[in-house]
């Protein structure tokens, strides 16, 4: 027998050898063929694994490490992934905190805003403000764009679509493509 057989015949196999329809080298050799056949599953499961990256190039621990390096940075452009993984950073961390403040007890006033989530709104709104700007000179638009936040309903569309639009490709007037550096 040359071909090869399923992995699900095997127990047909061991059936077979338990009859003495199979000698044991016999069993032995069709068996080797079985599980030759089959991708080594451990193999795969031994490979380091990677950071979770965007197809825009940046992880997640990457995105939020340039929001804060780049704190108060209005020049350069940002590719969709930093600015979404930072929006995400910012939600999560946000939420958590809230929770925090629930928990502690330190919210103040009728609004519920706890001191711990004021000081982490006061931490990242430069850097949210930065990225979002950084964000339109990457779709070849002047950061003045994000004025249009200030419009309710249609104006947090606009962003929204503006935000998941990809980025121009090469070069435009705010500086080189983001993800051509990272993919060279």
């Amino acid at each position: 027998m040359a071909e090869r057989i399923p992995a699900d015949d095997l127990e047909k196999l061991a059936g077979l050898r338990a009859s003495g329809a199979l000698t044991e080298e016999e069993f032995q050799a069709m068996k080797q063929r079985v599980i030759g056949s089959q991708p080594d599953l451990r193999a795969e499961a031994r490979e380091a694994p990677t950071p979770i990256a965007h197809a825009d190039g940046y992880s997640f621990g990457e995105a939020v490490e340039s929001g804060f390096s780049q704190y108060a940075t209005f020049a350069g452009r940002a590719p969709r992934s930093e600015y979404w993984y930072w929006t995400l950073f910012v939600v999560a961390c946000s939420f958590v905190i809230g929770l925090v403040d629930g928990i502690a007890g330190t919210t103040m006033g009728r609004a519920d805003v706890g001191i711990f989530g004021l000081i982490f709104t006061l931490v990242t709104l430069l850097p949210g403000i930065s990225v979002c700007v950084r964000r339109m000179h990457d779709l070849g638009r002047s950061g003045w764009w994000v004025w249009l936040a200030l419009v309710p309903i249609v104006g947090w569309i606009i962003l929204l679509i503006w935000s998941c639009t990809r980025g121009v490709e090469g070069p435009n007037e705010y500086g080189s493509d983001p993800l051509a550096k990272r993919s060279s």
